[in-house]
């Protein structure tokens, strides 16, 4: 007697199911802003950690105190355009880990769910032959199974533990350049963490001002993005008439929070501005007016500008300390140019630093410089100038002196090319004059030997010998271009 048999069932243990649909119920009650980041592996270390200042919301704040509602976020960012490298603790390292090994095991659960939907729908397949059904069947539960495997190997190793590794490595922090140039963040009725994910920061900060009596209280919050928490927060009073001291208070705070520890900072001003500063005898990044120190050090700045002094500080700093460091380098008394140009303003340049606009008068070095200035039409004037005692020159650019740069430019350039190719024709002449030289002393050796030999070798003298004369002759002919093409740079130089 023959039965009929219904759709083929899955053979898919009760606790897959359960275990799926859990995590799927987890990964759908999750912000999109956290799938996301559980899908995303970065290398952080080649990565900087941006840091951003949000509009701060005002309760209660009268409007005579809205220039500093306005104000104490922005001088708070003004003072976070230098910061700290971010260096991850032990604890924020584990936490950041850990959350990022759940969320990932969310994003499993909910692939297993998917899978599992799959299976169901296979199993219901109208209209389809029942050996394609079954194939169906069979190819949806091996995908069911395997994701269930990943999933259960992932939630073993979360059970087992992080596997010890080296330290990350500090990341450089930046501030947000919208930020940079005044700019605030606009929360509006967003999150923290949908502000911060739209800006593509690592740390949003966001306030809260509110008058109270005769001052305001100020509510400071920093939302990091790695954790999904807020990571700090504090509440301060200030004068409303007075919010510097109030934002470079905060702003230290803050540089603290993303060090991860205490450090020693040194805040450079160096006149003027195009010095030149090194650290211990190594050059620091140009335009960096604020160091950092994560130990205890003693330290020696020198700064060098053309036409100055150079001038050595030693520095001895313990954690901690907030030091300033506001200098003038000496003018070298060598002596001083007065320039003047015509038209009058035009920007002024020494041995190719920037002076300033004219007229002025600058101080000269122990060694000859050059004077240039410039003006609006690419016009360009110089002067070349040697130390000792006063003068005074007056610069007057043409508008052709940039056409006579290129012609100068040129010629020197053509100059150079001739004498290279000159050069290089000096060793093959070399070698075959040597050639030459043997196969004349081995001709007049052989002299007895057969007629075979002697011609042989004659014929090689007097190959090499043509081979000289030509090599000779392109050699003469290169330099007589090279001299010709120095005639012409000197011309145009003058």
């Amino acid at each position: 007697m023959m039965r009929s048999r219904g759709p083929r069932q899955s053979k898919v243990p009760e606790f897959t199911w359960a275990l799926a649909f859990a995590f799927l119920a987890a990964v759908r009650a999750l912000p999109a802003e956290t799938k996301a980041l559980s899908a995303e592996s970065p290398s952080l270390a080649s990565q900087p950690f941006i840091v951003a200042v949000a509009r701060f919301e005002s309760i209660n704040i009268s409007s005579d105190h809205d220039l500093f509602l306005s104000a104490l976020p922005r001088l708070m960012a003004a003072g976070l355009k230098s910061l700290p490298p971010h260096f991850e603790t032990d604890g924020y390292s584990a936490e950041r880990k850990a959350r990022t090994r759940i969320l990932s095991n969310f994003v499993l659960g909910a692939d297993l769910a998917q899978r599992l939907d799959d299976l169901s729908l296979r199993s219901l397949e109208p209209g389809i032959e029942k050996l394609r059904r079954v194939q169906n069947i069979d190819e949806a539960a091996a995908k069911v199974t395997a994701s269930r495997k990943k999933l259960e190997e992932a939630l073993e190793d979360t059970q087992a533990g992080p596997l010890p590794s080296a330290p990350p490595k500090p990341r450089v922090a930046q501030l947000l350049e919208s930020n940079a140039r005044g700019e605030l963040i606009e929360l509006g009725a967003s999150t923290a963490a949908v502000a911060a994910k739209a800006s593509k920061a690592d740390l949003l900060i966001t306030g809260r001002v509110e008058e109270i009596g005769g001052y305001v209280s100020v509510s400071i919050a920093g939302w990091d993005a790695a954790l999904g928490r807020v990571v700090f927060a504090w509440k301060e009073y200030a004068s409303p008439d007075d919010p510097e001291p109030l934002a470079r208070m905060l702003a230290d705070r803050i540089a603290q929070e993303i060090a991860g520890r205490d450090f020693a900072r040194v805040d450079l001003s160096i006149d003027p501005a195009s010095a030149t500063v090194s650290l211990d005898g190594e050059a620091i990044q140009e335009g960096t007016r604020c160091l950092y120190f994560f130990e205890p050090s003693q330290v020696r700045l020198e700064a060098k500008a053309p036409s100055r002094k150079a001038l050595r500080v030693d520095l001895v700093l313990a954690l901690g300390d907030r030091k300033g460091l506001a200098v003038s380098l000496p003018i070298d008394e060598e002596g001083t140019i007065t320039v003047t140009t015509s038209p009058s303003g035009l920007p002024v340049f020494l041995d190719g630093a920037p002076l300033g606009n004219s007229p002025l008068i600058a101080a000269l070095g122990s060694s000859r410089a050059v004077v240039t200035a410039f003006d609006e039409k690419g016009g360009r004037a110089e002067a070349v100038v040697a130390p000792g005692g006063a003068r005074e020159i007056i610069l007057e650019p043409r508008a052709d002196s940039a056409q006579d740069a290129a012609r100068v430019s040129d010629a020197r350039r053509a100059f150079y090319d001739s004498l290279g190719w000159f050069l290089l024709a000096l060793p093959p002449f070399s070698i075959s004059y040597g050639l030459n030289l043997i196969c004349n002393e081995a001709a007049a050796r052989y002299t007895t030997a057969t007629t075979l030999t002697t011609g042989s070798l004659a014929a090689a003298y007097q190959v090499s010998t043509v081979s000289t004369a030509t090599l000779a002759v392109a050699a003469a002919g290169l330099a007589t271009n090279a001299v010709l093409h120095f005639i012409t740079y000197l011309k145009a130089a003058r």
